[in-house]
This record gives C-alpha cells, sequence and structure tokens, in this order.
C-alpha cells in the first residue's frame, strides 16, 4: 500500500498526554484508549454517519496510579496494563435509554508482574490473555469470571 492508499477521517483528542494505545470492540463498534495521564476512554461509532465517525463514550479513572501502557477489548470487558506491575479488568454495565454502558473495575492482579506491565492481550475467545513486562516475561492469564 501507498500513502494514496489511506484517508484519514478523523483526529480524536481527549487525553492529556501519550496516547500509548488503541483497540477496537470485537463488533468494531467502539474502541478503547489508553494513555500517560492514567486515563481509559471508550468511544463509539455512529452507525449513521457514512465515514467512520467516533465519540467520547466515558472514561475510566482514578483506578491507575501511572501510566497506562496497554488496552484489550473481548467479550469479558476491558483489560489494562499498568506501570504499577498490575492489570486490571473493566466490565460493562448494561446501557439505559439515557445513558451509554459505564465500566466497573471488576478485577485487579496486583504484582502480575514485578516490574511495568507494557502489553495485555485477550485471545479472540476472551478466555485467555497474555501479558508481558519490563521484567523479561510473558504470562498467561485464564479468565475464570
Amino acid at each position: 500500500m501507498g500513502g494514496d492508499d489511506w484517508s484519514c477521517d478523523q483526529t480524536l483528542g481527549g487525553h492529556s498526554s501519550t496516547v500509548w494505545m488503541v483497540d477496537f470492540s470485537p463488533d468494531g463498534s467502539q474502541m478503547v484508549t489508553c494513555s500517560d495521564d492514567s486515563t481509559v476512554i471508550v468511544w463509539s461509532r455512529d452507525p449513521m454517519h457514512p465515514f467512520p465517525q467516533f465519540t467520547r463514550q466515558s472514561t475510566i479513572t482514578g483506578h491507575h496510579p501511572r501510566t497506562i501502557y496497554s488496552v484489550s477489548w473481548s467479550h469479558p470487558g476491558i483489560l489494562t496494563a499498568c506501570g504499577d506491575d498490575a492489570i486490571r479488568l473493566f466490565t460493562p454495565t448494561p446501557a439505559t435509554p439515557t445513558d451509554p454502558p459505564s465500566y466497573n473495575l471488576s478485577d485487579t492482579v496486583y504484582h502480575a508482574h514485578s516490574a511495568d506491565v507494557n502489553c495485555v492481550k485477550f485471545n479472540p475467545e476472551g478466555t485467555l490473555a497474555a501479558s508481558c513486562s519490563d521484567d523479561g516475561v510473558v504470562k498467561i492469564w485464564e479468565v475464570l469470571g
């Protein structure tokens, strides 16, 4: 692909510092971003717009004391990797006619690694997750809930 094969349809702002990662929901209707500002933003796609247009749906804040380096989205929820050596799972609450779903902290693995957790990723089924860290280790986690 050459440069002519790409078109920037939208630029999203919302984080106050470096954005480290983006991931799409399994059905592609939403995406999630994480940042050095210790926030996670969930974005929703407008299905009525002819081009991909995303708007901020919700912000997850107050759960990460350091940089969030990675996010992964699967049917269990949104998994985060943080500079505090932990991984966290956020699960959605049901949407109402007036409010979109919000995301609640449902689980934290403190000391998942002995150093910053740099990346997390769900497998396609959402039953396993992998994490990697500055400690030089990759760990495989079974999602039990």
